[in-house]
């Protein structure tokens, strides 16, 4: 690599140079393989690019003397201004040294040639530069030794360096001439391999000339008239080669209606039905007409668009299977609350409708509802409750749904069917209102996503909601001890919890019905079983329960119901049917308890009765001067002779049955159940209990013995028991009457 032109102030700066590269370290220069890599992107990216790619790496193979990859990197190069002779490649002059070997790269004005010398192939000529350089040093010395002084013997110094230097870089590139012709082979494979998919690209054929496509039908038949554009899907053979997920192909569809002679053109695109990879899981898109103003049919065909133009993609399936239809239909089905809600389309809301549900392979099962618009701003027909009876796979039945127009007359009139290409739905039994299926309870446990709450009916623990499923087969609660943690009811808490002992708690009704947690007082201890919630305590003196209804009168959390007089109480009348389970003006069966804490002393001299009705049937009510209904049948009444006087608040046992029968009730009294008189008594029991003269056992202090009287409240607030403790009445003001209730037995 001669020098060409060198003059004497170069040669100045280059000596000074040259003896600052004696200690200055080396600059970082990029290995030539970063430098062919960076080559090869760059020396065909376009048109002037040959010339600045070949200069990068001429400086890399300068800056590099040492690179295992130098005689590849020459051999590039080479082949480089071969391809392009007038380029001129020239570099910019820099002197370093690097591992005490002084770097030297020539000036900018020096053209870059190959050389090859004996057996070193694409060394340049560094020696020769050397030689050239030594000569002109010398003649410069010569010229005017007196100012260079010791300049000659510094550059026979770099002379000698650069022999140095030119001989370890031939040892380095035999060591790795091997690697070099890997690297050289990898490059070509590579250059051969991006040709071959080039190649391959540009000589891809046409799809539709290589595949034969084809569409069979659509994936629906039906849509709505008067709504908005839906996409429908056209199914068939061969549409995978059509699909791209990131540059879909674009189709014409064109919807023909031939009467009218019309005709609406969209545009569709191929998409992916699946994951599989088969002609079975592609299909093709088609944006519908919008608001297609009447009942109407159109004929679908599909066309493939790109550069070459557009060409129809034949329609081969069945007749008809390329039509679709705009009529009045009905969309899908949601189960709301165990009612059938339809969202329709294109139907006049002001029609009756006839529902008709039929199972799926027999058309002899069918149920009926009549459909009707609840909400005349909204196309969703109310098709009334979830019908029941069909079979059930798993927690659905599969049957068809229809729904037919009725005329003025009831006669039948147009049919309105599926808008999605089928009439069949899917009825969610766990959402019926039935306890059907594998449920274990009504629409819980089973196979249903809901868990059965407390006291519902449970086969294994996972059936209920806190993973309890008690040895009767029903599910565990809460145990009322705080807000957060609220039984159903006492009778409830007591058989989940039965240590619990009487005290308040916290409820929150049957089922759960209440919207918030109340306090009430719960008797857990015996009472033929215990469970009972206290509704009301009063006495005649009190005239406290002015409030009626639903009102409540104090409550055990800031009231001591079990002290004798201290504050009258009343329960909420809905807080006490969500305790027995009714509905407002519903009929149930329920129990009701009566006891007291103190005696009126001048009919008896100790309190040792307690009176119980089981299975009253009547809807609860407390309301003035209407008391609750006799139950039908009549209830049993038992009254209870306790082993021995009862203070009111601890348990003394329920001893034995004093007196038993029926009662007649319904005809006296103020507000509440209130009985007079006996209808029958149980078998082995007098006719009549006569204030215990006609008892098992008589303690009263026989001053009274009238008519049974069995009140809750009477006109004058007070409250009459008058069985077999004589004529225990709240007048006396030394004794108070308290009342209790709870479900009755199988009606949790």
């Amino acid at each position: 690599m001669p020098f060409r032109k060198l003059g004497l102030r170069c040669l100045a700066g280059l000596a000074a140079a040259l003896a600052v590269a004696r200690v200055a370290p080396a600059a970082a220069a990029a290995p030539l393989k970063t430098c062919l890599t960076q080559f090869a992107r760059t020396s065909d990216a376009g048109p002037g690019s040959a010339c600045p790619a070949a200069k990068a790496l001429a400086r890399c193979i300068a800056d590099s003397p040492g690179d295992a990859l130098l005689e590849a990197a020459t051999d590039v190069l080479e082949a480089a201004q071969r391809r392009d002779q007038s380029c001129q490649l020239q570099i910019d002059a820099t002197i370093s040294t690097s591992d005490a070997q002084i770097v030297m790269t020539t000036p900018n004005d020096v053209v870059i040639e190959r050389r090859t010398r004996g057996d070193t192939v694409g060394m340049f000529g560094v020696k020769e530069q050397a030689d050239e350089l030594a000569g002109s040093t010398k003649s410069f010395i010569s010229g005017d030794a007196q100012a260079l002084g010791g300049a000659s013997d510094s550059l026979q110094s770099i002379s000698d360096s650069i022999d140095a230097l030119a001989e370890g870089i031939v040892a380095s590139q035999q060591a790795t001439t091997a690697a070099t012709q890997d690297l050289i082979k990898t490059l070509q494979d590579s250059d051969e391999k991006l040709e071959k998919l080039l190649a391959q690209a540009n000589a891809k054929p046409d799809p539709m000339n290589t595949v034969k496509s084809s569409w069979l039908a659509l994936d629906t038949e039906r849509l709505s008239i008067a709504a908005a554009s839906a996409n429908i899907t056209a199914v068939g053979y061969g549409l995978r080669q059509f699909f791209h997920a990131r540059f879909p192909p674009m189709f014409t569809c064109t919807f023909s209606h031939a009467p009218t002679k019309s005709t609406v053109v969209t545009k569709g695109t191929a998409v992916a039905l699946g994951t599989a990879a088969d002609d079975d899981h592609f299909g093709l898109d088609c944006p519908s007409p919008a608001n297609v103003p009447a009942k109407r049919p159109y004929t679908l065909a599909i066309a493939f668009e790109n550069a070459a133009g557009a060409r129809e993609i034949p329609f081969r399936g069945s007749k008809g299977r390329d039509k679709i239809m705009f009529d009045k239909v009905w969309l899908h089905v949601n189960i709301v609350r165990g009612r059938v809600k339809v969202v329709t389309g294109g139907v006049g809301r002001g029609a009756k409708y006839l529902c008709q549900f039929q199972q799926y392979d027999n058309a002899l099962i069918k149920k009926q509802a009549l459909g009707a618009y609840l909400d005349l701003q909204r196309n969703v027909m109310d098709c009334g409750k979830v019908p029941t009876g069909f079979p059930i796979d798993g927690k659905v039945s599969k049957v068809l749904l229809k729904i037919q127009a009725l005329g003025s007359g009831g006669n039948g009139g147009p049919v309105l069917r599926g808008g999605k290409g089928t009439d069949i739905i899917y009825l969610q039994t766990c959402f019926n209102g039935v306890k059907d299926g594998v449920e274990s309870d009504v629409d819980c446990g089973g196979l249903c996503d809901a868990r059965c709450g407390q006291s519902k009916k449970c086969l294994v623990d996972a059936d209920c909601f806190l993973n309890s499923c008690n040895k009767v087969g029903t599910c565990g609660g809460f145990d009322g001890s705080s807000a957060q943690r609220p039984g159903d009811t006492c009778k409830q808490i007591h058989k989940d919890h039965p240590t619990r002992l009487n005290g308040k708690y916290w409820i929150r009704g049957r089922d759960q019905r209440l919207t918030h947690s109340v306090i009430v007082y719960c008797w857990m201890a015996g009472r033929d079983g215990g469970g009972w919630t206290m509704v009301m305590k009063n006495w005649y003196s009190g005239h406290k329960l002015g409030p009626w209804g639903k009102y409540a009168f104090n409550s055990p959390k800031h009231c001591d119901v079990m002290s004798k007089k201290g504050c009258a109480y009343k329960m909420n009348d809905d807080v006490i049917r969500a305790v027995i389970g009714q509905k407002l003006n519903q009929v149930t069966k329920f129990d009701v308890m009566q006891d007291q804490i103190g005696t009126h002393t001048y009919y008896s001299r100790n309190n040792r009765e307690w009176t119980m009705m089981t299975n009253y049937n009547a809807a609860w009510h407390f309301t003035r001067y209407s008391p609750v209904r006799q139950s039908a049948p009549p209830a049993r009444f038992r009254s209870y002779f306790m082993p021995r006087n009862f203070d009111g608040v601890s348990s003394v046992g329920d001893g034995s049955i004093n007196w038993e029968g029926t009662l007649n009730c319904g005809r006296s009294g103020t507000a509440g159940i209130n009985c007079y008189g006996t209808l029958a008594s149980a078998k082995g029991f007098n006719r009549k209990p006569i204030g215990g003269e006609g008892c098992r056992n008589n303690p009263s202090t026989n001053r009274w013995k009238g008519t049974l009287h069995w009140y809750m409240f009477n006109g004058n607030h007070d409250t009459y028991t008058y069985v077999c403790n004589g004529a225990q009445h709240s007048s006396g003001a030394s004794m108070n009457p308290r009342f209790w209730i709870r479900s009755a037995a199988g009606m949790e």
